[in-house]
């Protein structure tokens, strides 16, 4: 019971719902397709997308615990998790048709060799697509690098700082991918102060009205870009 009230909750989680949301358009709707989304977290997203019954949906994260909840609340038929690291992931050689990588990139050690053999890997309508912090007028960006600058780092690496949206296309480009189109989304940032006051699951469902308020009328500041990418055609 209490695993089927979790799942339920989960089509408004907030800003998950967004993230697959924005994603999913670009999905194709018929034919068959093959996603990878990594690092999956709890598998809320991956939940999502595997909701169309024409996808086959790999989960994948380097967490236990994370994997653990995923399977436990977070699953479908045509949905599995497996426990990988972005390097490990990206040297087996995956199969995809596109490959997700929601809010984690500046995470990652040696992001530009991980999407460089990401590149190397997609076929000619493979699409990669990658969500990250407004680092210019973010809320939610905000607020993390505040709590980030006093307490003190345990990883090697973390998400500060990152790129501007002026930097997305000379470095993707670099890579040798083609930069298809840049979103502004989740307007409404997830430290809303009525939010706190609500249930967790009219929380959620709050947030994403909002959201959708602030999206339509492009109020107040972004707090992530969708970024959609493509191998790049080879020169000459």
């Amino acid at each position: 019971m209490k695993a089927a009230l979790i799942k339920w909750m989960a089509r408004f989680f907030y800003p998950q719902i967004t993230f697959a949301a924005s994603i999913k358009q670009y999905l194709p709707k018929k034919n068959a397709f093959t996603l990878i989304d990594a690092p999956c977290g709890n598998g809320e997203t991956s939940w999502h997308f595997a909701r169309m019954a024409n996808a086959t949906v790999r989960g994948c994260d380097v967490d236990d615990n994370s994997l653990g909840n995923a399977r436990r609340h977070f699953s479908a038929p045509n949905l599995t998790y497996e426990k990988h690291d972005i390097r490990s992931l990206v040297a087996g050689s995956p199969r995809f048709d596109a490959f997700c990588i929601i809010n984690s990139l500046y995470c990652f050690p040696d992001c530009e060799r991980v999407l460089s053999q990401l590149r190397n890997l997609m076929h000619s309508e493979s699409q990669l697509f990658i969500i990250v912090d407004n680092i210019e007028g973010g809320e939610n960006y905000r607020r993390f690098a505040a709590s980030n600058s006093t307490a003190p780092q345990t990883a090697p690496s973390s998400r500060l700082p990152g790129l501007t949206k002026e930097e997305f296309r000379p470095f993707f480009e670099s890579l040798g991918f083609a930069l298809l189109d840049v979103t502004p989304i989740v307007y409404t940032h997830s430290h809303h102060p009525l939010a706190g006051r609500l249930l967790s699951i009219f929380c959620h469902f709050y947030l994403a009205v909002l959201n959708m308020v602030q999206t339509t009328f492009r109020i107040g500041s972004p707090n992530y870009y969708l970024i959609r990418l493509k191998r790049a055609p080879a020169a000459g």
